[in-house]
């Protein structure tokens, strides 16, 4: 893909999170295993447990804290978990129109 044609879809996938969530919370379509994030303020920590999932972040930025170790990333970088670990997330930066997050579970993806 080009560059434009990245930024395209990028701006394409943005506009329909907001769709499904016009205001901070957590959204869970019809397709098994899949959760979209949204959330408004920055520094709010969220104690989580982390699932073997991919997460890529498609506004803002986030940090997450696992164990001692502390992961920063933002716009089109994301985190993958393998197993099963507790932590502390939150974000550290948000754009407008806000920080979105897609989440999917790795036992969910299929690859060629």
């Amino acid at each position: 893909m080009q560059g434009s044609d990245v930024e395209r879809t990028k701006q394409f996938l943005r506009e329909k999170m907001l769709h499904a969530l016009p205001e901070a919370g957590d959204f869970t379509p019809s397709i098994p295993g899949l959760t979209f994030f949204r959330r408004d303020t920055i520094n709010e920590r969220e104690n989580c447990v982390y699932s073997p999932a991919i997460a890529v972040i498609l506004q803002g930025s986030k940090c997450s804290i696992i164990g001692s170790e502390e992961y920063r990333y933002g716009e089109d970088y994301g985190l993958i978990a393998g197993v099963d670990m507790p932590g502390t997330s939150m974000v550290t930066k948000v754009k407008k129109p806000k920080y979105l997050l897609w989440d999917q579970p790795i036992e969910c993806l299929q690859f060629p």
